[in-house]
């Protein structure tokens, strides 16, 4: 007589075992597949970043570096009047804060107005310097280069005006 279960199993252990592998085999590449197929799907859900141009990030990186020029330069402002910062501090930190506004400048018209804000700096710098020259406390070569700058700054402003224009004394 023939056993019952061989009736229903007609492979050798072996065959079953082979076939049990495929099997396996079948589901994990199922798996895999699926898992793929959905990482994909989930990626094309994301937006992708629009695309910008090398101005509009330049832009970007003016406007970022002009908010952290004026917070340094009013954190300054307020520790030199609490009289925990010099002078030439606060003096430095708003000339690097114009002079990224005027390289960020649209207009002409901006460039100028931010050109006669640098010329007040660069005078307010130069009337330290000599102060200090006169007290000792500063050298005549910091004296001289910051005369210069102010000189720079007038010059730079000149070059933006039409040749025919008229200037005020302090331009």
């Amino acid at each position: 007589m023939i056993p019952t279960d061989s009736l229903t199993d007609w492979s050798s252990p072996m065959e079953r075992q082979m076939t049990s592998r495929k099997f396996l085999s079948a589901a994990l590449l199922a798996f895999c597949a699926t898992s793929f197929a959905s990482a994909l799907v989930a990626d094309d859900t994301v937006k992708p970043a629009p695309a910008r141009t090398v101005e509009d990030r330049i832009r970007e990186l003016e406007s970022e570096r002009d908010e952290i020029l004026q917070e340094r330069f009013e954190q300054l402002t307020a520790s030199y009047e609490n009289g925990e910062a010099s002078l030439d501090d606060v003096l430095n930190a708003e000339h690097d804060l114009l002079n990224a506004r005027l390289e960020s400048s649209a207009t002409k018209s901006k460039r100028i107005a931010t050109l006669r804000h640098l010329i007040k700096n660069r005078l307010r710098m130069e009337q330290y310097r000599v102060a200090s020259f006169a007290r000792g406390t500063c050298e005549r070569q910091v004296l001289l280069a910051a005369r210069a700058d102010t000189l720079n700054a007038r010059i730079a402003l000149l070059r933006l005006l039409p040749p025919h224009a008229t200037v005020t004394q302090k331009e």
